[in-house]
């Protein structure tokens, strides 16, 4: 009989070992998606941004992001578009070049872009 209640201990045991193990594997996953999901949503909106008209910001995050990311798509077409706004052409045509050959698909949208920071840097 205490040879039957021993082995159902251990048994025990190892059902709570294993459920701890578990859990803390679930509670681990739990913030690692919860991190990535926060890092996510920390990047700045640029196309926001640039609609609601807040050019030095726009600049000044793409900027800063282009920084920590240099080939991040959106900081180097809405940062281009700012700067243009701003008429500071050469850095715009600066982004658009890398941009372009970073994605060969989007040349054909920023090819006016382009033209003008060509246009206007001349004069």
């Amino acid at each position: 009989m205490q040879e039957q209640l021993n082995s159902i201990q251990l048994q025990l045991w190892i059902v709570i070992v294993l459920f701890a193990v578990f859990a803390i594997a679930n509670v681990l996953n739990y913030l690692c998606l919860r991190k990535k999901n926060q890092a996510e949503s920390d990047e700045p909106k640029f196309s926001l941004m640039f609609d609601m008209d807040q050019i030095d910001e726009l600049i000044e995050k793409s900027t800063k992001h282009l920084q920590i990311y240099p080939n991040h798509i959106d900081a180097l077409y809405f940062g281009a578009k700012a700067l243009i706004v701003k008429k500071q052409f050469s850095e715009a045509k600066k982004l658009l070049e890398r941009l372009a050959t970073l994605d060969p698909t989007i040349s054909e949208t920023i090819q006016d872009m382009l033209e003008l920071c060509i246009k206007n840097e001349a004069s």
